[in-house]
C-alpha cells in the first residue's frame, strides 16, 4: 500500500497514539530532541514538513517560533487546526515538488520522521532549498540504523511494515526505504546543503541512539 493511503486509514489511531502518549521512544528522547535540534539554529520561521497532527509545530510556537505545518492527510490538518491558531497547507509531496508552497520562505525545513519514500525523497530534498531564506536549515530526524534487526545487511533498502513496534490498533502498513547513515549524508550534501551537524538521540537506561538527526544549511 502506498504511503498516503496508509496514514489516511491510520490517521485516528495515530491521533489518538500521540494524545496517549503511547509511543515511548518519543516520551524518552526524541520529541526533545528534535525540538533542541531546531531551537539551536534559532529560527524565526519553521515549516514542518508531514506534521502529522502537529505536535511538533505547537511545540514551537510555545516557544515563541512562528511555526507552520504541511501534510497530506487532511484528518491531520483539521485535527491540528482545532488544536491552536498555527498556519496549515494540505499538500502531498508531490504537489510540493509541482509548485503549491512557491512563494512561501522559511528560516527551516524539519522532516519528523516523515521521509518513507526512495526517489521522491531525493526529490524533495533536493527541492528544499527553494522553500528556504538565504543560509537557512534543514533538519531531519529518522530511525536510527542500530533500531533494525543485526541480521539485516548493512544497506539501504525497502522495509515493509511501517507500524511495526507501534502497538496494537494500525492496520494497512505501507513500505518505507530504509537509508544508511552514509546514504543519508550523501543525500543532504548533494542537494544543496552543508553537513553541519548529526545526533544520535540516546535511551536514557540502555544509552543505545534510538533516532538519527541530521542538520544542514543552504549552501
Amino acid at each position: 500500500m502506498g504511503v498516503v493511503p496508509s496514514w489516511k486509514i491510520n490517521a485516528a489511531r495515530w491521533i489518538q497514539a500521540i494524545e496517549q502518549s503511547e509511543i515511548v521512544s518519543r516520551q524518552l528522547a526524541t520529541n526533545q530532541a528534535i525540538v533542541d535540534a531546531i531551537m539551536s539554529l534559532q529560527p524565526k520561521a519553521v515549516l514542518d514538513m508531514g506534521c502529522g497532527e502537529g505536535w511538533l509545530v505547537r511545540a514551537l510556537t510555545a516557544l515563541n517560533i512562528m511555526a507552520s505545518g504541511v501534510d497530506a492527510i487532511q484528518e491531520f490538518i483539521q485535527y491540528a487546526t482545532t488544536k491552536g491558531t498555527e498556519q496549515y497547507f494540505i499538500a502531498s509531496y508531490e504537489e510540493i515538488l509541482q509548485g503549491k508552497l512557491n512563494g512561501h520562505r522559511f528560516d527551516l525545513l524539519s522532516f519528523n520522521f516523515s521521509l518513507f519514500e526512495q526517489e521522491l525523497t531525493q526529490q524533495l530534498i533536493a527541492f528544499t532549498p527553494r522553500l528556504l531564506n538565504e543560509k537557512g536549515h534543514l533538519v531531519i530526524q529518522t530511525l536510527h540504523p542500530l533500531n533494525l534487526p543485526a541480521e539485516q545487511p548493512y544497506i539501504s533498502h525497502w522495509e515493509e511494515d511501517s507500524w511495526k513496534g507501534l502497538g496494537k490498533g494500525f492496520d494497512s502498513p505501507h513500505r518505507w526505504y530504509f537509508r544508511t547513515i552514509a546514504d543519508w549524508v550523501q543525500l543532504v550534501v548533494t542537494s544543496g546543503f552543508r553537513l553541519t551537524k548529526i545526533n544520535e538521540p540516546l535511551h536514557p537506561q540502555t544509552q543505545r541512539p534510538l533516532s538519527l538527526i541530521l542538520i544542514g544549511q543552504k549552501a
